[in-house]
């Protein structure tokens, strides 16, 4: 499995990897991960022989090595490689790294080590000016239809200098954001600039990597804020790591979520 694709349902679940197996047509199928931290400078041809050994020992009994070789299969066919994964950092039981994903967009994630396979926290990074332009003319040859998108007005800037598309939602908070479409709003009021009167308030319980109030406030001047994360070393790595930062519209309250519900509640003016 390439790297920075372990954690896609189809390597990462047991129905994928059914599925895999069964498209794959063989009786037994082994799916090896490239874990973190490893050197695999030796490219596919190391990883092949590191495995060759191991492999034969989770074969099906009778199955002889010089009788039959075991075929490896990578995931988007000969000459895809291994993937590329930058970890940033890796503290505090999180870990933050930039892969190439299925699309060949690079992204920025958030993984807890508890559970590394469960994706907290996604957030698209846009390409260096010099990257899109290479890029583009890269994309010209192979597929006319698709270009590259540089920086744009939803960009915001890292401590380490990266760029990333605030317009950008995982599948998961596109669903949740959808869902303000059945809220009664007044006409335009999402996009009104902020306004004490007029202004809708969210409030969000987990922080991770920032990307969904990220996206409230930079598209949705009128929302405003309020995030209620239990670990302060959570919001440092959104702040440093995903460009979230609070303002007077979007305010980080570090405490238990649960918590501050029932004093909203007790208070019963939903501040």
């Amino acid at each position: 499995v390439p790297q920075g694709r372990e954690s896609e349902w189809l390597f990462g679940s047991r129905e994928g990897r059914r599925q895999l197996a069964a498209s794959a047509g063989f009786g037994r199928l082994v799916v090896a991960t490239l874990n973190r931290g490893q050197d695999y400078a030796g490219g596919m041809e190391a990883v092949q022989a590191e495995l060759s050994g191991p492999v034969m020992q989770l074969a099906p009994p009778g199955l002889s090595s010089r009788r039959q070789q075991v075929p490896f299969l990578s995931a988007g066919g000969p000459g895809a490689g291994l993937g590329e994964r930058a970890v940033r950092l890796q503290a505090a039981g999180m870990v933050v790294e930039d892969v190439t994903a299925e699309d060949a967009r690079r992204y920025r994630r958030l993984l807890f080590l508890s559970n590394p396979n469960l994706i907290q926290s996604e957030a698209r990074l846009i390409p260096s000016v010099c990257t899109a332009l290479a890029t583009k003319k890269k994309n010209k040859k192979k597929s006319p239809g698709r270009r590259a998108e540089p920086g744009g007005a939803a960009a915001v800037r890292t401590a380490d200098g990266a760029e990333i598309d605030a317009a950008f939602l995982s599948c998961d908070h596109q669903a949740m954001v959808g869902g303000l479409a059945l809220l009664r709003f007044e006409p335009g009021i999402a996009l009104r600039a902020p306004d004490t009167a007029a202004a809708f308030r969210v409030l969000l319980v987990g922080l991770g990597g920032g990307s969904l109030p990220l996206f409230l406030h930079r598209l949705f001047p009128a929302c405003s804020l309020v995030v209620v994360e239990i670990d302060p070393a959570v919001v440092a790595v959104a702040s440093e790591w995903f460009g979230f930062c609070g303002d007077e519209r979007a305010h980080v309250v570090v405490g238990d979520g649960v918590a501050h519900i029932r004093a909203m509640a007790a208070r019963g003016n939903g501040r």
